[in-house]
């Protein structure tokens, strides 16, 4: 971070790293920004004077001197009693008694009480109050009664109001800070945004600075002027927008998360862009220098030329480092969304000019030649993306042109075609191993029996996806994750704007829902609201003659059990002493006729059993005998005669002794079955009555009620007709929902279909169509390495019939006997000695010749 903190002398470096990322070292960290040329820190409202002494900006000096003496005087009685008459900001643990003192003491010079007055509250002494009483700048409970003064309040006032605004929310947004620092609370971005925009609006607003203009006329002081908030006033968006360009430097390196959302903070502040372009930039600056330092340090250490490479070898140490510089750059350009110029200010001119130094002294390029020019073609296309300065890119693209030149010397392609893209996939980035090289030669001279010809190869730059395809190794269908070009990079970032466009709208439509509902409930509050105080004001005026009709029937209710319980009370009274002297005459008649004495037969019972017994004997003498023609003595019949007297009589015994104990029992049956019907009856006649009270006072009540009753069905329906139509809103924002979802699915759809489509390259016979093969065949190169030996025999043939062409006849005649005498090698070579000679030479050679 920088900073103008001197750090304790003789600590070792990692002591110092975390002396720096200490939360107490935080507040002493300067923002970089001053006024009145006193250097302001994060501790602007901890070192606050006024919030020291508890006190509003505009007492007077006298009033300043009298809270320090009380100060001063509570201190040396009890040490531990002044910090208590300090307001409170939230993270007070990080300032000590000491700086409290320093602090007041301070507010004697008058530019820095001028400056604490710019960041403490300028409240009327009622709502100062407020504060004062809580001791806490953030929790006086003044920010509501605050926000409604800056709807109604006076400009003045509004402007002194949205002053007190900032002030608190600033405060709120560096407690929440330093909590999220110590892992204590969840970092919250809204106080941040409220802050800065109130500050905005106080930065805006004429009222608070002719205010201010009018507080340094107070002073009455040299040093403090009038012109000079001209300058102030130019100068505090840079402090308030220094909080967040500091905390994004400190958040760079453990917190990235941090540094995206303070970063963000600065990009969508409403201060002019000049203000945030020069914090952004610092920042930006900073938070590059930060991570490309030890990217440096890796290729200093990785890349050093003490050995050259070959360019395999190279990259495997190369790109990563590469590939982590083009993440800190897609941080800062695609997480961030920071423009250009911006971004331009990141600095990465000694990473690239280091690396492309590197790249120049650390290569072998004697190996594998053209693929390793390739590769530094590739790369240096790789830094000129980056945020570099005009003269180095400059360099870089000279550097560039003259790489390409080397790598296809006269057959450069036309200079629109960007060589470092794949020509069969041209939004796939080519790469040196997977690029074709195509064998070309061109038989430059025939001399003689010597055939000299150029050899070259032209590159054809193809991409690993093309290479797979060619090669069948590789399935489209995959997954889309595969295609990674930059054409489907930019299809996948499409898809994934529409998504959350699509969750946007969603959102908006859902935001939308809430208003809808929440009128359509206002709609029909009022209604409601009335109807319920109409039925509230109506229950008090019947409640009178509620409270008489339910009395009046609580009564009744009383008499109906009170006359119930006297008349079973008499039916029980009746009935238990009849039903006591039956019990007691059953008693009796049981103990008279006792069952242990039922087979004494008495004279009665005798007499008629022998009469039975006379009549038995004779029945069974005559009739029987005569009908069954068979004598039986008499005295058989005279014994079954006894026998079924005997019996008979038993018989009458027994009715004799049960009869008056049955009759008895029913008798007191009889009277326990009426005294239950009786209670029945009662109890009946008990329910109906009870049922009839209810009814009727159920009914005087209703009829009481009638008014409010129908007040309640209105009212009902009122709530009906809301319900009812806030769920017809909620179905037509759910129809809208589905309609963007669908419509987002097929256009996602159709996206994906695109980056899939990318993917159909060129036929590898596509490759002798690229510009620089073309050029070389319209040069006269031919395909392969070197020409067939029927092709160099063919071109010597035609040289020496040539050649044997433009001799006169004698020459020709001289050198046939010469070819016949010395034999095919020597002639042959006797022969291309010849044709390598001028004419002139060649004559004279011939007519040397002896024998000849």
């Amino acid at each position: 971070m920088t900073s103008n903190t001197t750090l304790r002398e003789g600590t070792s470096q990692f002591e110092q790293e975390a002396e720096r990322n200490s939360i107490r070292f935080f507040f002493t960290t300067s923002l970089g920004r001053s006024i009145y040329d006193k250097e302001l820190s994060f501790d602007i409202y901890l070192r606050n004077g006024f919030r020291i002494l508890g006190i509003p900006p505009y007492v007077s000096f006298d009033a300043i001197s009298r809270a320090k003496g009380r100060m001063q005087t509570l201190a040396k009685l009890n040490p531990e009693v002044h910090p208590k008459t300090i307001i409170r900001t939230g993270y007070d643990e990080n300032f000590t008694p000491e700086a409290a003192f320093d602090s007041a003491a301070r507010l004697k010079d008058p530019r820095y009480r001028f400056i604490c007055e710019l960041f403490w509250p300028h409240l009327s002494e009622d709502l100062f109050s407020k504060i004062r009483e809580k001791k806490h700048l953030g929790e006086s409970g003044l920010i509501q009664p605050l926000g409604a003064l800056v709807q109604e309040a006076e400009p003045r006032d509004a402007a002194l109001a949205n002053h007190a605004l900032a002030v608190f929310y600033h405060n709120l947004a560096l407690t929440n800070e330093m909590a999220s620092l110590a892992d204590n609370a969840k970092w919250r971005g809204k106080y941040w945004k409220l802050a800065i925009a109130y500050w905005v609006e106080t930065f805006d607003d004429d009222q608070f600075w002719e205010y201010m203009g009018e507080r340094a006329e107070l002073y009455d002081d040299p040093r403090i002027r009038v012109e000079d908030l001209a300058e102030i006033r130019q100068k505090l968006p840079l402090v308030i927008l220094a909080f967040n360009g500091e905390l994004a430097k400190l958040h760079a390196e453990c917190r990235p998360k941090f540094c995206n959302h303070h970063l963000a903070l600065l990009c969508k502040a409403r201060f002019p862009a000049e203000y945030k372009k020069m914090i952004l930039s610092e920042a930006v600056a900073f938070i590059a220098e930060k991570k490309l330092n030890p990217l440096l340090r890796k290729i200093e250490n990785e890349l050093a030329p003490k050995e050259k490479k070959k360019w395999k070898t190279f990259r495997k140490k190369a790109d990563p480092i590469i590939e982590e510089a083009q993440i800190l750059l897609r941080f800062l350009t695609t997480e961030l969304k920071l423009g250009k110029n911006v971004v331009k200010h990141a600095h990465f001119d000694k990473f690239c000019r280091t690396l492309r130094e590197r790249i120049n002294q650390g290569i072998d390029y004697q190996h594998d030649s053209q693929r390793a020019i390739f590769y530094s073609i590739i790369t240096t296309q790789i830094l000129l993306k980056m945020p570099i300065s005009d003269d180095l890119r400059r360099n870089l693209n000279g550097a560039l042109r003259e790489e390409t030149q080397a790598l296809y010397s006269d057959f450069n392609p036309p200079a629109n075609l960007d060589v470092t893209r794949c020509w069969f996939l041209p939004e796939e980035s080519a790469v040196p191993e997977s690029s074709i090289l195509l064998p070309v030669y061109k038989i430059e001279n025939v001399r003689g029996a010597q055939v000299r010809w150029a050899s070259r190869s032209v590159l054809v730059p193809r991409s690993p996806m093309a290479k797979s395809i060619h090669t069948k190794k590789h399935w489209k269908q995959n997954s889309l994750n595969e295609y990674n070009s930059p054409a489907a990079r930019k299809l996948k970032r499409k898809i994934e704007d529409e998504k959350k466009r699509c969750k946007d709208d969603i959102e908006s439509l859902k935001k939308e829902q809430e208003v809808i509902i929440e009128k359509t409930k206002e709609k029909y509050n009022a209604d409601y609201v009335e109807l319920g105080k109409k039925i509230r004001k109506e229950k008090k005026a019947v409640a009178p003659t509620v409270a008489a009709i339910e009395k009046e029937h609580n009564e009744q209710v009383k008499q109906i059990k009170a006359n119930h319980k006297a008349e079973i009370s008499r039916l029980n009274k009746d009935y238990s002493t009849r039903i006591d002297e039956e019990k007691m005459q059953l008693a009796n008649v049981k103990e008279k006729q006792n069952l242990g004495n039922i087979l004494t037969f008495e004279v009665p019972v005798l007499a008629v059993g022998a009469s039975f017994v006379a009549f038995m004997a004779f029945w069974f003498d005559v009739p029987a005998l005569i009908a069954m023609e068979f004598t039986v003595p008499s005295a058989v019949g005279v014994g079954i005669g006894a026998g079924l007297g005997v019996l008979s009589g038993i018989a009458v015994g027994l009715f004799r002794h049960r009869w008056p104990v049955s009759r008895q029992q029913k008798v007191l049956s009889s009277l326990m079955d009426a005294k239950e019907n009786q209670l029945t009856q009662l109890n009946e006649k008990y329910d109906n009555s009870i049922r009839e009270a209810h009814k009727t006072a159920k009914d005087e009540t209703n009829k009481a009620y009638s008014d409010v009753t129908k007040l309640k069905s209105k009212r009902q329906k009122i709530k009906a007709k809301a319900k009812a139509q806030v769920k017809e809103k909620k179905k037509k924002i759910a129809d809208k929902i589905k309609k963007i979802e669908n419509k987002s699915e097929k256009h996602v759809e159709i996206l994906q279909q695109q980056i899939v489509g990318l993917f159909k390259p060129k036929s590898k016979r596509a490759a002798k169509k690229f510009p620089a093969y073309k050029k070389a065949k319209k040069e006269g190169f031919s395909d392969g390495d070197k020409p067939s030996d029927s092709e160099i025999q063919e071109k010597i043939q035609l040289e020496v019939e040539k050649f044997m062409n433009s001799l006169d006849p004698s020459e020709k005649a001289k050198i046939q006997m010469l070819m016949m005498v010395s034999g095919n090698d020597q002639g042959a070579e006797f022969l291309g000695a010849l044709m390598g000679m001028s004419r002139s030479e060649r004559k004279r050679v011939l007519n040397d010749l002896p024998g000849l």
